[in-house]
C-alpha cells in the first residue's frame, strides 16, 4: 500500500469510522425473519458505497433467500490480474442483550477497540477492503487490479443459496485469485494470511435403554446405563492429544510438513499448540 493511500486513510479516519459505525448499526440478522428490512438496508449501504467508490457495475442479485451484492471494477491497467473478493453482511443474533457492556448495534470504542455485533465477523473486514478501494481511487485514480465483489447475506445460516449462484455464474466470476477476509489476525498490526481452518460435522446420536428405572443392586454392570454409554461413546472419539480416533477420519487429508509446523509455532500473538489435534 502506497504512502499516499496510507495518508488518505489517516486523514479520513474519523469519517471512515463513522461510516463503519453506520454499517455496524444495521441489525442484519439473517436468522430472524423480522429483520428483512435490516437485511435490505445493509444491501443498500453496500451498493451505495460501491457506487461512491467508483465501481463500474453494482448489482443486487436475488437468491432463494437473502439477496447478495455483486460488483465489478475493470479499469485497471492492461494485463492486470482480476481478484474476486468475498464477504458477508449478515451477522449472528446478539442475544442475550443484557450481557453486552454496550448495545450490540450501537458501536462503541473501548480501549482502542470497536465493539459491535459484526465488527469482527464480517462487516469490519468487508468495510476495510472497501475503505482501501476508496483510498486508492482517490489518491491513485484507479485500482491496481481488476476486482469482482460478492457480499452475501446468508453466511451465518450456511450460505445455502450462494452455491447455486457460484455454479450458475462461473464465467462471470472468473478471476486470477480470490480473497476471503472472514477471519482475524495473529496480533495487532500484523497482516495475516489464513490458509486453512478446521471444519465440523453435525450428527445426531440416539441411545436407547430400558423403558423404566432398574435397581442398580440387581442390574448394575449387567445392563448398560444409557448416559454412561453415551459418555463412553463420545470419549472414544478423541484421545488425550485431541486427535480424532474415528477410523478413516483422516483419510485424504494432507499431513502438515515440519516447515509448516515450525512457521505456525513461530507466529506471534496467542500461543496455540499446532501439534495438538493435527495429524
Amino acid at each position: 500500500m502506497s504512502e499516499a493511500v496510507q495518508q488518505y486513510l489517516k486523514e479520513h479516519e474519523e469519517r471512515l469510522l463513522k461510516k463503519l459505525g453506520d454499517f455496524l448499526a444495521i441489525d442484519s440478522i439473517s436468522t430472524d425473519p423480522s429483520k428483512k428490512e435490516s437485511m435490505d438496508e445493509a444491501v443498500v449501504f453496500l451498493m451505495d458505497y460501491l457506487h461512491e467508490i467508483g465501481f463500474d457495475l453494482v448489482e443486487r442479485r436475488e437468491t432463494g433467500g437473502h439477496p447478495l451484492v455483486y460488483a465489478e471494477y475493470s479499469q485497471a491497467a492492461e494485463g492486470a490480474p482480476t481478484a474476486l473478493f468475498y464477504g458477508h453482511y449478515d451477522v449472528q443474533p446478539a442475544d442475550p442483550y443484557e450481557l453486552w457492556e454496550t448495545p450490540p448495534f450501537s458501536p462503541a470504542v473501548r480501549d482502542g477497540r470497536l465493539f459491535a455485533r459484526g465488527a469482527s465477523d464480517d462487516k469490519g473486514q468487508v468495510f476495510m477492503h472497501l475503505a482501501v478501494f476508496e483510498a486508492m481511487m482517490q489518491t491513485e485514480g484507479r485500482l491496481p487490479v481488476n476486482v469482482k465483489v460478492i457480499i452475501e447475506g446468508e453466511e451465518e445460516i450456511g450460505s445455502e443459496n450462494l452455491y447455486s449462484f457460484l455454479e450458475d455464474n462461473q464465467e462471470l466470476l472468473k478471476a486470477d485469485f480470490s480473497l476471503i477476509s472472514d477471519s482475524g489476525m495473529v496480533d495487532k498490526g500484523i497482516p495475516t494470511i489464513l490458509y486453512g481452518l478446521k471444519g465440523f460435522t453435525g450428527l445426531e446420536v440416539t441411545v436407547k435403554g430400558p423403558d423404566r428405572d432398574l435397581h442398580s443392586g440387581l442390574y448394575g454392570g449387567a445392563v448398560k446405563n444409557p448416559a454412561m454409554a453415551l459418555a463412553q461413546l463420545l470419549a472414544s472419539m478423541k484421545n488425550t492429544e485431541e486427535t480424532v480416533t474415528v477410523p478413516g477420519f483422516y483419510e485424504g487429508i494432507e499431513t502438515l510438513t515440519g516447515e509448516e509446523r515450525k512457521l505456525m509455532n513461530e507466529a506471534p500473538g496467542e500461543d496455540y499448540p499446532v501439534s495438538t489435534g493435527i495429524p
